[in-house]
């Protein structure tokens, strides 16, 4: 019964999830589209805001496509408004 040992060799690579990234812009019509780039099959809350404090819900999305274009109709009435794609 002599005492066993193993040894082996593990090598680990981390790679940074990359987040979606956001595009926009405005339509004839005065509504706002914004272009969504990210994983097909990932739910995205899409969520606004006005002073980058608070964010409102505009709408959440599972991609079915790498590309998703959402429109919003509220920013016409807006100074300014921004957007952002969380990923639970």
């Amino acid at each position: 019964m002599p005492p066993l040992s193993h040894t082996a060799s593990v090598t680990v690579v981390v790679t940074a999830l990359e987040g979606p990234k956001l595009l926009g812009a405005f339509l004839p019509n005065g509504q706002f589209q914004l272009t969504v780039n990210g994983e097909i099959g990932r739910i995205y809350l899409i969520q606004s805001s006005t002073d980058l404090v608070a964010w409102d819900p505009v709408t959440n999305i599972l991609s079915a496509a790498a590309t998703i274009r959402i429109t919003d109709s509220a920013p016409a009435s807006l100074r300014q408004r921004f957007y952002r794609a969380v990923s639970p």
